[in-house]
């Protein structure tokens, strides 16, 4: 059997050679030198003839070494870099972020030998604060590339493979500036630490429910029935509805018509505005949280309002359901703006519905 150690390149050493407009590839390790084979079957015709793969007859031909491994460029780690094909060689970095490094001259950016560690990163854009792409991904502060865009939902996994850090690791560096920065529960008397809520908010407030409770009555020290009581009302609320993603505090349900699918509507306001709608003879149809509409507050986000209407003489609506009291905030008056500016657009009609509408 052929031994892979004595196998050397009898022709072209440097390079792969093809024959015929580049469907065939010429058979190197062979003294015959017409020794053609067709591309698409060359990896087998290695495996049969030699036992070798396309890396190992790569590596014979063009590095004169069966066994030559190619480490990552970036000059700051020493982990082997993959093989992509005859045509593109070896890849010069092990993963984007080190492409990204590897461009700088590292004899004046960092001393010899430099190993990333954790001490090491800094933040080289937006110090102060995440900076966001839109409402789903975020961008790469540490990352010399500018343009490396990470999901909200891969964060952890992201930050931890490229970095070996954390999602509030990498908050400290680029917002506080220190990795190992730590914050307090607000409350004076209580010292326990923090946790980071989401990157884009920061650091929660309080280490817990029971402090927030005995910091918002001023101070005042509670008995263990009134702290009783608040950890019954917090799992009322939040643990026993978390199966159906409703708050027991609004009126929920299920409402079914023949105007509409079955429709889960999330507020007393929702309910009385489909009993409406299904009470209007002009109603064909009713969609619930069917369309998204763009819109910027601070940075990219999706407005989903709440009922799509078909209506027989084709004046379509656009239904927003909202509390008096919160019709003028920034950020709903921004999601109005969008929703007439979409409606526009359709050849529909855009309307807010208050209490003052619904229950008159």
């Amino acid at each position: 059997m052929i031994n892979k150690e004595n196998l050397i390149c009898n022709r072209g050493y440097g390079t792969i050679m093809y024959g015929h407009n580049n469907h065939f590839i010429v058979d190197q390790l062979s003294n015959n030198d017409n020794q053609l084979i067709f591309k698409t079957h060359f990896s087998k015709y290695l495996l049969l003839k030699y036992n070798i793969t396309l890396k190992e007859y790569y590596n014979i031909c063009v590095k004169g070494d069966v066994n030559y491994v190619q480490k990552c460029k970036c000059f700051y780690c020493d982990k082997l870099v993959k093989f992509i094909s005859f045509f593109k060689g070896y890849n010069n970095y092990c993963c984007i972020v080190h492409g990204g490094l590897g461009n700088k001259n590292p004899s004046k950016i960092f001393p010899t030998e430099f190993k990333i560690s954790k001490e090491n990163l800094i933040c080289k854009r937006g110090f102060g604060e995440i900076v966001r792409y839109d409402d789903r991904y975020s961008i790469d502060q540490i990352a010399v590339n500018d343009g490396i865009k990470v999901s909200d939902s891969n964060q952890t996994t992201y930050y931890k493979k490229n970095y070996g850090i954390t999602v509030q690791e990498y908050y400290n560096i680029c917002v506080k500036g220190n990795i190992n920065y730590t914050q307090k529960c607000f409350r004076p008397e209580c010292n326990n630490l923090v946790k980071i809520r989401h990157m884009s908010e920061g650091y929660r407030k309080y280490c817990g429910y029971s402090c927030q409770g005995i910091h918002i009555h001023e101070g005042k020290p509670l008995s263990i029935e009134h702290r009783a009581k608040i950890s019954k009302s917090v799992y009322n609320t939040f643990i026993k509805t978390s199966t159906m993603g409703y708050n027991l505090k609004y009126k929920h349900g299920v409402f079914t018509s023949i105007k509409c699918n079955s429709i889960h509507y999330r507020s007393s306001y929702e309910l009385k505005a489909l009993e409406l709608l299904v009470e209007n003879p002009n109603v064909k149809w009713i969609k619930y949280e069917s369309i998204r509409i763009p819109y910027v507050y601070e940075y990219k986000r999706r407005y989903i309002p709440d009922f799509l209407v078909e209506q027989y003489d084709n004046n379509n609506l656009i239904i927003e359901v909202k509390p008096k009291y919160r019709i003028n905030e920034p950020i709903n008056l921004l999601k109005f703006e969008a929703g007439i500016e979409y409606a526009k657009l359709n050849n529909m009609n855009y309307v807010v519905w208050t209490e003052e509408d619904l229950f008159k």
